[in-house]
């Protein structure tokens, strides 16, 4: 007995708003021109015009913008909402509207809250393409949130910025790196030349340090009279076939002062 009066309740419920969807009914028209030839895709200014629609509130309606109207139609912007001059039962609501399906329809049903009503479509002409139209994504202009945008922007920014100054960071690492194996090289080499100066005795070691003296004097920034004086002996010298005692003291002799000169180097 229960199980009937819920039903007999639930009838009593849903076939008042039957008939009152029955009673009701919209046409869909494009505005400024006598007949559009519309695609998939294409946009579109028009008007949807349901009635009796008196006793609804106006504000309701604005919340149809972003939402699937009828099969195939889309309303992107309610751009006004108001009663027909001409009969105060006719809501007519003013937007842009984009065409998600060529898909001809006998019957186009409009399913607003828990009432179906059936919509005319009036001097809208739908060409049919190849094209899935199913597959059209409509996006709500009004619904950008630019915030989003600009935040992707700066995260883009910001991670190229990063990406040069890591780029600067390693090439001055490498840059300086280089710089230390050169320095650490140059070093070396003219701690070799200072050694070889120390340990110079024989006329061999002299007449070398003579010869290659364009070589390690790179390595050295101070003028040095005591070489100066020393080349100056030693090519008066160096093309005897052999030397005196005396030439090997004077050579030696001022080569000594030369020594003590770069062993402090």
């Amino acid at each position: 007995m229960g199980y009937k009066i819920f039903f007999l309740f639930l009838i009593l419920i849903v076939i008042p708003d039957i008939c009152i969807s029955g009673e009701i009914q919209a046409i869909l028209e494009a505005r400024g021109s006598e007949k559009a030839d519309l695609r998939a895709g294409d946009i579109f200014e028009g008007v949807l015009k349901v009635w009796p629609f008196s006793t609804y509130h106006l504000e309701e309606f604005k919340k149809l913008e972003g939402t699937r109207i009828i099969n195939g139609f889309y309303i992107s912007e309610v751009q006004n909402v108001r009663y027909s001059k001409n009969n105060q039962e006719v809501l007519e609501i003013y937007g842009t509207f984009s065409i998600l399906s060529t898909k001809l329809s006998n019957n186009y049903v409009w399913k607003y809250e828990n009432k179906l009503i059936p919509v005319t479509i009036k001097n809208i002409n739908l060409i049919h393409t190849r094209t899935d139209t199913w597959k059209f994504k409509v996006y709500d202009q009004g619904e950008i949130n630019y915030q989003s945008v600009y935040t992707r922007w700066a995260v883009l920014l910001i991670g190229v910025m990063l990406i040069v100054l890591g780029m600067y960071i390693y090439q001055r690492k490498k840059k300086i790196k280089k710089t230390q194996e050169e320095w650490a090289k140059f070093n070396e080499r003219k701690n070799q030349w200072i050694r070889y100066f120390i340990e110079a005795q024989s006329r061999e070691d002299y007449e070398t340090i003579f010869k290659t003296r364009k070589i390690w004097q790179s390595y050295f920034e101070l003028e040095d009279e005591n070489m100066e004086e020393f080349f100056t002996i030693l090519n008066q010298c160096q093309y005897k076939k052999d030397w005196s005692d005396n030439d090997n003291d004077a050579v030696r002799s001022a080569f000594n002062n030369v020594r003590e000169t770069y062993r402090t180097k």
